[in-house]
Parts: C-alpha cells; structure tokens; sequence
C-alpha cells in the first residue's frame, strides 16, 4: 500500500496549477502601489556612542564577574589538597582487578622491565 503511487494512479502526474501571464513581472509594480505614500524622511541617530556604549558595559560586566570570581571561590593550598587524601592499600582489591583486567605476574613483570 504505497500512498504516493495511490494518488498518482487517481491523479496523474500532471501540474493542476498555474501562475498567469506575467505575475512576476509586475509584481513589484503591484506590492509598490499598493503602500501608502509617504513624504517624510526620518534621519536616523548615528550609531557610535550607543556602540561604544556597549562594549564598556560588557567589558565592566567581565571585569566585576572576574573580580567576585576571584574574591569569593575558595582557593585549597597544596597541603590542604594533601590532607584530604586518604591512601588504602588493599591487596584484595589489587587482585580483584588484576583479574578483572586479566593481567597476570607475567604482564607485571613485562611491564615493570620494560619488555611490554
């Protein structure tokens, strides 16, 4: 059941709409009068202070955002960093990975001498 082949058995491939003679042609004669006339011309304020505006105010915005960063984030001196860290050597969990990765003495020992 192919629905695009439905339709074109019942419809056939022909075009069942057309554009007139010369639409494109004088459309731009018909959207043009059909605006209302106007006389006035609106000069436009110049740009360069609103845009220079801008940027000051983006670059202040970085500036207090970098300032509050720095002041305020937490700073961990090295022997902090060191304080917090707990070693635990467990031998079960090393064997228990071993296996996992299936390494044996031999792949330890190849590595270690540098054969691996």
């Amino acid at each position: 059941m192919n629905t695009e082949r439905d339709i074109e058995a019942l419809c056939g491939k022909g075009r069942p709409f057309t554009v007139p003679e010369g639409y494109f042609e004088s459309l731009t004669e018909r959207v043009m009068s059909n605006l209302p006339e106007t006389g006035k011309v609106v000069a436009l304020p110049a740009k360069t202070h609103i845009h220079w505006l801008q940027w000051t105010s983006v670059a202040a915005a970085c500036v207090a955002a970098f300032v509050l960063i720095t002041q305020y984030m937490p700073v961990s001196t090295a022997s902090e960093m060191q304080a917090d860290v707990k070693v635990v050597y467990d031998e079960q969990y090393q064997e228990d990975m071993m296996e996992y990765a299936m390494v044996d003495a031999n792949d330890v020992y190849a590595y270690l001498s540098g054969e691996y």
